[in-house]
């Protein structure tokens, strides 16, 4: 009983130190759980929005325009293997 009765006097004779930190505790777990509400915010906007993404595309290969600039590199390699400098 003696501890209980001491801790009493010691919350009762330093007010003002007491209504300090409980002042600076209910500050830190708001700002705690305002943090933890943004986290858990994010993570469920993220995973939404990959959930609501979808990748349509399609990658291909146009075959003519490849045989054209086959073609034409080929002839301008024949050009060039033709010339003969004349020194």
């Amino acid at each position: 009983m003696f501890v209980v009765k001491n801790a009493w006097k010691s919350v009762t004779r330093n007010k003002g130190r007491n209504i300090l930190v409980i002042i600076i505790v209910t500050i830190i777990a708001i700002a705690a759980t305002i943090g933890l509400s943004i986290r858990q915010a994010a993570t469920t906007a993220r995973n939404t929005g990959l959930e609501n993404t979808t990748v349509t595309a399609q990658i291909s290969l146009d075959r003519e325009k490849l045989i054209s600039e086959s073609r034409n590199q080929f002839e301008w390699f024949r050009r060039i293997r033709r010339f003969r400098p004349v020194w």
